[in-house]
């Protein structure tokens, strides 16, 4: 059997080899069915047979590809032979398409017709649309895909078909001669499939060009169809509005009297109503209809501009990037989709209300009483209000359509218009404006030269200002604020001398008057630049060629003039703002005054004359002229900062701080290295992204100057409030030791809550620092976010997710980095803002209140714990946390807590209560138990004391509210001491009371009311005891009283012979018998 099969094998093998050796060509099918044959026979083969078995059906899979390329390129070949046929038949019907003409009149279609009509050709619009949009990818695909047949076959002419390598153990000629086979079949297959693909290659223009045919039919068909569709339109408005006109000439006033009637009259008024709701419903659906064409013109010229810009970029040209800035300015904002939702809305409910009322209204019987002509009329009336209600839902259908059309509409063209501004953010500043420079620039910039002479005379050739310009009344404007800028400038410069000199007087000195010097340079330089904005906003000639270019170039120099008018202004030596009253050094005043005339005479100048230059689509102009104005300016600004660089040690005063990042060399010259970038960029054809960048270095720098000024006022009114607090607290502290010195008392101590000068000059100046950096962050991201990649970056990265409901629906929102960047900064500036406030509460308010002791400490705890829970709460809904969610969290915590952490929550509400109620205040004298002393601290937890041996003693809140409490001085710290004085039996008992009244009058702490008393209380073992009772003034005073007078009363009873007894004990002897 296996010698039949090896026989039968050979025999099939040798009849192939001769078919190849005699190029007799077999046909496909009987090729392929040999060697399906064969494989088949091999099915179960194993080893050197296997191996055979897979170069067969390598083979095969090369001769059915060879056979599909064949049948491909006989269908090309068909293909390329009609081809000319079928372009003469397309242009033939095409101009056929262009030259007939359709009877547009709907006249003699009924009403029931036309809407039918008018569905179907909508439908046929529709259609349309579709073919039309489908043919158009089918063309772009045509182009795209002819790059890709050339790519395809270049490579596959390079290549070389690819045999398998031959195994050691296959050498028998059964193995080889299969090789060469499948070596045939491969070249036979390369062959069949370059011809395939270069006859695609030749028949593809002829399809591109027949597609294009059938598309300019489409748009010729979807043109006719639309200019149907609008006559069908017009037409039933026009059967619309014939209707209502007929039904307005059946609603005049009966001129009958037989047909007055209340009835007949309500009936009348009411379809007058619904005629007028009618007309206004025809009138809202023709500006809706042309408001819809209007925007669908926008959107074709959209769409145009934005696949001519893709062209461009795809080319690769220079004027792609005028252009597209072209396009930019040319783009409108997003059309209003909420009013148009909002009026189909209340449309389908008036709809909605009208049918539900509708029934009501149109069963209206006749009433009893009506003659038999009143009846007939109305029978009439009710005729025509059913005609009416027709009307108005026909009416309300018709807006309805409109306006669907229209929210449709919208919805395209703002889809494009995102489509626009992403292709224009992505591409825009990444272009070159010109080619980079080389030996023929000298020629570039004579043409441009040339060019830029002729478009400044077509610029002069139109007149820039209006005819109708009221130029006497900008000029008599600009006069009266000419006027009032004098008299404000001959004020501060009679004044300012004398302000700076009372600068540091605590008396005289006023925040007042740097406000005015602040504000005066804003007024006095705004004459000239308010007549600029004025020009610009109400005297240009809107048909100017250039009236965009002449809108910015004065508002470049209006804002340009008011800066360096104010800045001159400012920067007067020694006694402007900034060198008077800002503590700038009057070396850098005077260099900030000589570079801002470079900055103003020279760089402003050079940029105005390359807008003029930008706003010209010429590469010659943009290559030659306008990169010369560009490297000019660069340069210039180079001088501008070079000229800082000797004095830049000034600028270290300023921030009275040596870090080294505020080291003002190293600034400028890193500001002096971005400039010979731009340079560079310039010289590469990049001017476009060199401005741009340089335009953020500049939004940069005016932020931060006006942040620079917000600091220095914050900072000058911190220094006066200081000085009048130091003032108001000395001349406090100097009537309190001259009422003491009076008084023959001691100088009261400060109170225990005191804060020194430079602990709320501390606290004041950082709060303030925080706040002019948020200030700066905030006003850089706004204005930069969209351009600082690295914000965006924050925003792609998602941490988490998390639902928040919106009404009654759950909305799954996304938590970015950014938003966890922005939680921790805020809980940073809350904990910063809640340590440092008792500072500048001091100099706020609290110093200007007159408040009980202890109630400002209230007062800033309790606004230190608001500002850090508001701080958290805010950062957790940063995080996605909503507090629908938080709160059962918190509840089943505060469970939980008051179980697990009871005294800890005890403690916490205790000190709140301390703080609300005040029943200890800090500096208070307390006896809690076995513990007297003064209270130091009171915090969220504990509240401290210090006894008489200077030990501070921490007692938990909640023991001074639940346990006794003796507060000395809580509102009289007036205290009564006792001495008790034991005298021997026998003694004068009255004469001892007078000596002790005598050593208590005789004593100075000792308060003359309430009069000190003695008693004789008890008759003791040994001693009769007499009790002296005085009064003090304050806790202080306690023991040095009491000693000074044990001194007095021991001297006086020696003197008068009065004993002073001890204890005795009697002892007795028993001897024991």
């Amino acid at each position: 059997m296996m010698t039949k099969r090896l026989i039968h094998h050979w025999l099939l093998m040798l009849s192939m080899l001769l078919a190849c050796s005699l190029t007799v060509a077999a046909s496909p099918q009987e090729d392929i069915a040999q060697l399906e044959q064969l494989i088949e026979q091999q099915a179960d083969a194993e080893g050197e047979q296997a191996a055979l078995r897979e170069l067969y059906q390598k083979t095969l899979s090369a001769l059915k590809n060879r056979q599909q390329y064949q049948e491909r390129a006989d269908t090309l070949q068909k293909q390329l032979e009609r081809q000319p046929d079928e372009l003469k038949r397309q242009q033939q019907l095409l101009e056929q398409a262009r030259n007939s003409e359709q009877d547009r009149n709907y006249r003699d279609l009924g009403r029931s017709d036309l809407e039918q009509a008018i569905i179907l050709k909508r439908a046929s619009v529709l259609e349309l649309e579709q073919q039309q949009q489908e043919k158009a990818q089918q063309i772009e695909l045509n182009k795209q895909k002819q790059l890709s047949l050339r790519e395809q076959l270049a490579e596959l002419k390079q290549s070389s078909p690819s045999l398998p390598p031959v195994p050691p153990e296959q050498s028998g000629r059964a193995f080889n001669d299969a090789r060469l086979q499948l070596q045939n079949a491969l070249q036979e297959s390369k062959s069949s499939h370059v011809r395939a693909l270069e006859l695609e290659l030749l028949a593809l223009p002829g399809q591109t060009e027949l597609a294009e045919l059938q598309l300019e039919q489409l748009q010729l068909q979807l043109k006719q169809a639309s200019l149907d569709l609008e006559a069908m339109l017009n037409q039933r408005k026009q059967m619309l509005r014939e209707e209502l006109e007929t039904t307005l000439s059946n609603l005049k006033e009966p001129v009958n009297a037989a047909l007055q009637h209340p009835q007949l009259s309500a009936l009348l008024q009411d379809n007058r109503r619904m005629s007028k709701e009618v007309s206004d419903l025809l009138e809202r659906a023709s500006k809706t209809q042309q408001q819809r064409t209007a925007l669908e013109h926008k959107l074709d010229l959209l769409s145009k501009g934005y696949k001519v810009i893709q062209q461009q970029l795809e080319l690769k040209s220079y004027s792609a990037s005028y252009d597209l800035r072209r396009f930019t300015l040319e783009l409108s904002r997003p059309a209003d989709l909420n009013a148009t939702h909002r009026a189909l809305n209340e449309l389908r409910l008036s709809s909605l209300e009208f049918s539900r009322l509708g029934q009501a209204g149109a069963d209206t019987l006749a009433d009893s009483d009506l003659s038999e002509v009143q009846r007939d009329y109305h029978a009439q009336l009710t005729q025509n209000q059913q005609a009416l209600r027709n009307q108005l839902q026909d009416g309300r259908q018709q807006l309805l359509s409109e306006l669907s059309q229209l929210l449709a509409v919208k919805e395209q063209f703002n889809e494009r218009l995102q489509q626009a501004r992403h292709l224009i953010n992505r591409q825009l500043l990444w272009l070159p404006v010109s080619p980079p420079v080389s030996w023929q620039w000298p020629g570039e910039i004579a043409a441009g030269l040339d060019l830029f002479k002729t478009q400044v005379q077509q610029l002069r050739a139109t007149p820039m200002l209006a005819e109708d310009a009221n130029l006497g009344s900008l000029l008599g404007f600009t006069i009266l604020l000419l006027i009032l800028a004098f008299f404000i400038h001959r004020y501060q410069k009679n004044n300012r001398q004398r302000w700076q000199q009372q600068i540091g007087n605590v008396v005289h000195d006023r925040f007042g008057r740097t406000l005015r010097l602040l504000l005066s340079g804003v007024l006095v330089a705004a004459p000239v630049p308010a007549l600029l904005l004025l020009l610009r906003s109400y005297s240009l000639n809107t048909g100017h060629p250039s009236h965009m270019l002449f809108s910015q170039l004065l508002l470049l120099w209006a804002l340009s003039l008011q800066c360096y008018l104010m800045a001159l202004l400012w920067l007067k030596v020694p006694d402007g703002l900034l060198c008077g009253h800002f503590s700038v050094p009057a070396v850098l005043a005077k260099v900030m005054r000589r570079q801002l005339h470079l900055l103003f005479w020279v760089s402003l100048p050079l940029l105005s004359l390359l807008l003029i230059t930008d706003n010209y689509n010429a590469i010659e102009l943009q290559s030659g002229l306008g990169r010369l104005l560009f490297l000019a300016l660069v340069a210039s600004l180079m001088l501008f900062w070079r000229g800082f660089w000797k004095v830049s040690h000034t600028f270290e005063q300023l921030t009275q701080q040596r870090h080294w990042w505020l080291n003002a060399h190293l600034w400028i010259g890193l500001i002096l290295a971005f400039n010979l970038v731009m340079f560079g960029l310039g010289l590469w054809g990049y001017t476009l992204t060199a401005l741009f960048f340089m335009l953020i270095l500049l939004v940069v720098i005016l932020q931060g100057a006006g942040t620079f000024l917000l600091f220095k006022l914050g900072l000058r009114w911190l220094l006066i409030e200081e000085r009048r607090l130091a003032f108001s607290r000395a001349r406090t502290r100097r009537a309190e030791i001259l009422a003491a010195r009076e008084n023959k008392e001691e100088t009261p101590p400060l109170s225990e809550d005191y804060l020194d000068l430079q602990a709320i000059s501390d606290q004041s100046r950082v709060l303030l620092k925080t706040a002019i950096v948020v200030l700066l962050g905030t006003s850089l991201w706004l204005t930069l976010g969209d351009f600082l990649p690295t914000l965006q970056v924050l925003e792609s990265v998602q941490l988490w997710s998390s639902f928040e409901v919106n009404g009654d629906q759950e909305v799954l929102t996304h938590v970015t980095l950014r938003d966890l960047v922005v939680g921790a900064l805020i809980i940073l500036v809350s904990l910063l803002a809640a340590k440092n406030l008792p500072g500048l509460l001091e100099l706020l308010a609290l110093r200007h209140l007159d408040l009980s002791p202890g109630t400002g400490y209230a007062i800033t705890s309790l606004l230190k714990y608001s500002l850090i829970m508001v701080g958290v709460l805010v950062a957790i809904s940063q995080f996605g946390v909503q507090w629908s969610k938080l709160q059962w969290l918190v509840a089943a915590l505060g469970v939980g807590l008051g179980f697990g952490l009871q005294e800890i929550v005890a403690n916490f509400v205790s000190g709140l209560i301390i703080l609300f109620e005040k029943p200890v205040r800090i500096g208070d004298t307390v006896t809690l138990g076995n513990v007297t002393g003064t209270v130091s601290r009171i915090q969220i937890r504990a509240t401290t004391i210090t006894d008489w041996d200077r030990k501070e003693v921490i007692i938990p809140n909640k023991t001074f509210i639940t346990e006794q409490l003796i507060n000395w001085s809580l509102s009289d710290a007036t205290t009564r001491v006792v001495i008790t004085i034991g005298v021997a039996y026998g003694s004068d008992v009255a004469l001892a009371e007078k000596l002790l009244l005598q050593a208590a009058q005789a004593n100075e702490r000792v308060l003359d009311d309430p009069e000190p008393d003695a008693y004789f209380r008890q008759f003791a073992d040994s001693t009769l005891n007499i009790d002296l009772r005085v009064f003090v003034s304050s806790m202080a005073d306690r023991v040095p009283v009491t000693g000074e007078l044990n001194k007095a009363i021991n001297e006086l009873f020696n003197e008068q012979g009065i004993e002073i007894a001890f204890p005795q004990l009697d002892v007795h002897l028993h001897r024991a018998k």
